[in-house]
């Protein structure tokens, strides 16, 4: 089977979460795992998160990423009942809009936005912006 990706640059416009499970604590959030399968795709992005604090970078292997903010969207996941019950512990703070993004990346042939939490993304902002791109 030959996979046609997504044609590049590639934009990932999400947070970087703290998904805390069992009072574990470990990175998610939908920029984090968009990147991972860009990897699985072969196909290099550019991640504009929130959160993930300074390890956030290390995270995206060869990715260019761009952290904005400084607080982590905090997610609790509770299986106790037999079924996943979530809570939000800490918001993220900043709501990311085109204005995050930095002057040098190329314009988006694929936009991917992922916001967890409706305030996460200015995803109007992103579409009105970048009309020519391909929206997922």
């Amino acid at each position: 089977m030959l996979l046609h990706p997504s044609p590049e640059p590639v934009w990932v416009i999400g947070p970087v979460s703290w998904d805390v499970v069992d009072a574990h604590r470990r990175h998610g959030g939908t920029a984090l795992y968009v990147a991972q399968t860009c990897d699985s795709l072969q196909v290099i992005a550019h991640v504009l998160h929130t959160g993930g604090a300074e390890e956030a970078g290390s995270l995206f292997g060869r990715h260019q990423s761009h952290r904005v903010g400084s607080s982590t969207l905090t997610l609790r996941h509770d299986f106790a009942t037999g079924r996943r019950e979530q809570s939000l512990l800490e918001p993220a703070m900043h709501t990311l809009t085109p204005d995050d993004v930095p002057e040098d990346w190329p314009p988006p042939e694929t936009l991917i936005l992922g916001p967890l939490l409706p305030e996460d993304v200015d995803v109007v902002a992103f579409v009105d912006e970048f009309p020519e791109a391909q929206v997922g």
